[in-house]
Order: structure tokens, then C-alpha cells, then sequence
């Protein structure tokens, strides 16, 4: 009768590790720590390189982790930036290359006039009804790639820059 050998501690440790990459979807996070909520890209101009998007994260684990890098295939480079009002009616952006501290049990909000992902270089325009695929990096959670929906301009909803939506003619 055959009876199988115990394996190896290395051997064990890197069928462990080929197991959970085939049991987990492809892009799915090493820890499902990070919940992401409302990602969206805003359209804009169709002659502009630039445009933003926002989402809501939320690091649900026992240790804070970071936002570390972010990239697209429909742009040239994507970082995240900070909006700030300098008084007077003006506005500074900066980016942050050290990325975003998510402390555990904590949500940090990506929204206009605020923290913002900046896609720059777009390589097509990005039309209201498409959809853009992101890639955020975590220290610790990982890889997480999303399709963003564009949304138009016009559809943004009251309270997100602040002024009421604008209203189209009849």
C-alpha cells in the first residue's frame, strides 16, 4: 500500500502559497482588509490629458496599512494629489508620493476639493458611460485592479464639490 511522504517545511509552505493563488480570483487582494466604495472617474473635456477620480476607502484589519501606488492603462501617469483652499478663492493642488496612511478601522474619502487620484496623459478621451481600469497598490493589502464607471460632469450629486448640480435645458 502507498503512503505518501509528509512534505518539507519549505515544500509545504510553497504548496500553501500556489493553493491560495489558485483558489483566489485573479487581481484579488492578499487580505480582503481594504473595502473600496464608490470608485468614479469624472469625464472631462475631450481635448483634456487630465482627469480625476474618487473613491471611499475603508481598512477594515487589525493593522494600518498604505496606499502606495496607482496606475492605468488609459493614462501616462496617475498619482494621488491633494487639493487645499490657500483663501481668497484659490486653490493649490500637491501631490503625495509618499502615498495615503490608512489607519485600521478607518475610511479616508477621495472626493472633489479634497484627496483625489489625478490621471494625467490620458491616452483617449474618457466619455460619460465608459468605464476605466484602475490598479491600486497597498503596503500591505496588495494589488487591487477596478473598473471605474466615467461619469458626466452634470451627474455629480449635491454636496460632492460643494455646489448644487448643474441643470440642463428643458
Amino acid at each position: 500500500m502507498f503512503a505518501p511522504r509528509p512534505l518539507s517545511r519549505p515544500c509545504r509552505l510553497l504548496t500553501t502559497l500556489a493553493l491560495g493563488l489558485a483558489l483566489s480570483p485573479a487581481g484579488a487582494p492578499a487580505r480582503a482588509d481594504i473595502v473600496i466604495d464608490t470608485p468614479r472617474v469624472l469625464a472631462a473635456n475631450p481635448l483634456a490629458r487630465t482627469a480625476a477620480a474618487y473613491l471611499t476607502l475603508t481598512n477594515t484589519g487589525p493593522g494600518d496599512d498604505r496606499l502606495t501606488d496607482l496606475s492605468s492603462p488609459a493614462a501616462g501617469r496617475v498619482a494621488l494629489h491633494e487639493s487645499r483652499d490657500a483663501g481668497g478663492g484659490v486653490m493649490t493642488m500637491r501631490p503625495l508620493p509618499d502615498g495615503l496612511a490608512l489607519p485600521a478601522g478607518q475610511s479616508r474619502s477621495l472626493a472633489p476639493g479634497g484627496l483625489h487620484i489625478m490621471l494625467s496623459d490620458l491616452r483617449a478621451p474618457l466619455s460619460p458611460g465608459s468605464t476605466l481600469t484602475l490598479t491600486l497598490t497597498f503596503q500591505k493589502a496588495g494589488a487591487v485592479t477596478l473598473t471605474l464607471p466615467v461619469q458626466s460632469r452634470l451627474d455629480r450629486p449635491l454636496g460632492s464639490s460643494g455646489l448644487p448640480p448643474r441643470k440642463t435645458a428643458p
